[in-house]
């Protein structure tokens, strides 16, 4: 299955074009933005399982990667602690002075 580019930043350029965007558009654009992430980190594992080796790339491409491999980390765990908190009200504590 083939997609093309603008299949993809059609969604990040609707939110990305408004002037204020409500969190929820903004939320859902960048959970969507991590799961092509997400994909594309997936084919690369299972290109190295398979033998790939990632030494045909450059030292730039291959600090690229790693960034992008620590940014997805990131923000994943900060989507998943906002998402568990915000669906679960009943796990903040309130404490009483």
């Amino acid at each position: 299955m083939r997609f093309s580019l603008a299949s993809f930043s059609k969604p990040y350029l609707e939110v990305a074009k408004r002037r204020s965007p409500s969190q929820k558009q903004r939320r859902k654009a960048i959970k969507k933005q991590l799961q092509y992430i997400k994909r594309n980190l997936a084919h690369i594992e299972q290109l190295m399982a398979v033998g790939a080796s990632l030494s045909w790339l450059s030292k730039r491409q291959y600090k690229m990667m790693l960034v992008v491999t620590e940014v997805y980390r990131q923000q994943f765990s900060l989507s998943s602690v906002h998402f568990s908190s915000f669906f679960k009200p009943y796990s903040l504590k309130i404490s009483s002075a």
